[in-house]
């Protein structure tokens, strides 16, 4: 087996445990009749597109890894190239405002167990600190190809915020409907 194909084993592996555990939560942007949220037409630190921010109290100690992020094109099409970034911030960047989508447990059995991660759409964040990491920094064709989907987890500590920029370089946003998939995992306190 190649290394690629190695690691793809072990993150499926792992994504299953999850599962199995109810430490995976999904949340998607659409419904039968849902048309997707309109991106920005340009960069701004403080209007994500997606902010993602850990709520976790100190008992349950739990990271926030982003294991899966998928963007398409729906609606209204990007009128020019556009942006994709992702940003990781150990302070919760939420300031108000955004559509909160709640994230369902992967395994129906712990269905009443409530995911710690809270997920906005279009929301208003708190300036860019010096705690900020950019992890992804993209500018694509007009189309790109209208998937994005991450090669590597994003972590996120047990406070913080990941924060997903969409974003036009001049004309039209795009309309984007939005997958994503999070793993909750406990914090070894010895580690």
């Amino acid at each position: 087996m190649t290394n690629e194909g190695t690691q793809n084993a072990a993150k499926r592996s792992r994504r299953y445990a999850a599962s199995i555990n109810g430490e995976r939560y999904f949340t998607v942007s659409e419904g039968p009749t849902f048309e997707g949220f309109t991106a920005q037409t340009g960069f701004d630190a403080t209007t994500p597109f997606i902010l993602i921010r850990n709520e976790d109290v100190p008992a349950a100690d739990k990271r926030t890894i982003l294991d899966s992020l998928l963007l398409t094109q729906v609606g209204l099409v990007a009128s020019s190239d556009f942006g994709v970034a992702v940003v990781v911030d150990t302070v919760d960047r939420l300031a108000a405002g955004g559509t909160e989508v709640t994230p369902v447990n992967a395994n129906p059995d712990k269905r009443d167990q409530s995911a710690v991660s809270r997920v906005y759409m279009n929301p208003t964040a708190t300036a860019a600190g010096t705690t900020q990491k950019t992890v992804i920094n993209l500018v694509d064709a007009a189309n790109l190809s209208d998937i994005l989907e991450l090669a590597e987890d994003i972590v996120m500590g047990e406070t913080g915020s990941i924060l997903i920029y969409v974003f036009s370089n001049g004309g039209t946003a795009p309309t984007l409907k939005t997958s994503i998939s999070h793993i909750e995992e406990q914090i070894d306190a010895h580690a």
